[in-house]
């Protein structure tokens, strides 16, 4: 993550680098379009449209995707500063709680 808190962008169809990375926040992404695999914690994971990822802070992961049906990878991706709403979700107990989990 660079200097910016808060970064967002919708339904995303840039390439990415199949490699294995990590962010300083919280990563979370909807994939709209594309398939391929997910491989965090060593464990790999069928991707979908449809499918929340979120992804720890410095939590190593990487996509490996598909291209064979010709589908572009189309995804809404959020990264954040968990710090930044940590205020913010004590209002929500249940919200809070599931905040602290993620990171």
């Amino acid at each position: 993550m660079s200097e910016v808190p808060l970064y967002f962008a919708y339904r995303r169809r840039h390439p990415i680098q199949e490699i294995f990375h990590s962010h300083l926040g919280i990563e979370v992404q909807l994939i709209h379009q594309g398939e391929g695999s997910l491989i965090i914690n060593n464990r790999r994971y069928a991707i979908q449209p449809g499918m929340l990822c979120i992804f720890q802070p410095y939590q190593l992961h990487r996509l490996q995707l598909d291209y064979s049906n010709h589908t572009p990878y189309e995804r809404s991706v959020a990264v954040f500063e968990p710090n930044m709403f940590e205020s913010y979700f004590e209002q929500w107990p249940n919200l809070h709680a599931f905040f602290h989990q993620i990171y």
